[in-house]
């Protein structure tokens, strides 16, 4: 992970995991993390591919212009993107592991080649005892790029790591 603000979450992650493959989704508390939780979200994948936004900070309401709880995903990305994130984040529950995905926005035509983002995804493992959340971060690899934004906002991605814990 480049960005600092990932970086600060995946030690917060690395704390609350304490050793195992996961820390718990009720383990999460805002209060005791180093980094802006205005870029924090929650997904939830529901099976066959559903995955959802359970919670979503301020600052991508703000970005996307819109709440992004309840919707896909795929909202957010190409056709493409959204296909190569539902295997990451299938591969990185199952390991579990930890990803980086480095984005490209593109423009209303689908063209990249604009601004960078890094979105970070860590394995969560529900009350229920499934590895089936994932809490995670958008941010701009370039801080400039956050303020030059206007909607629709869509990504595709460019590059992707996975780490198993």
């Amino acid at each position: 992970m480049r960005h600092a603000e990932n970086q600060a979450l995946l030690r917060y992650w690395h704390t609350l995991r304490a050793g195992r493959p996961c820390p718990l989704r009720a383990e999460i508390d805002p209060r005791h993390m180093l980094c802006n939780i205005s870029h924090l979200f929650i997904l939830e994948d529901l099976g066959g591919g559903n995955i959802r936004f359970r919670l979503a900070g301020s600052a991508l309401t703000h970005l996307f212009w819109m709440e992004l709880r309840g919707m896909p995903l795929s909202a957010i990305l190409t056709q493409p993107a959204s296909e190569s994130l539902r295997e990451v984040v299938s591969e990185t529950l199952a390991e579990p592991g930890v990803a980086s995905v480095t984005l490209r926005r593109t423009d209303e035509r689908g063209r990249t080649g604009f601004d960078v983002w890094e979105l970070a995804l860590l394995p969560l493992r529900s009350d229920r005892g499934a590895v089936d959340r994932l809490i995670g971060a958008l941010h701009p690899l370039d801080a400039a790029a956050a303020e030059l934004v206007a909607p629709p906002l869509v990504f595709a991605t460019d590059e992707i790591e996975i780490t198993p814990v």
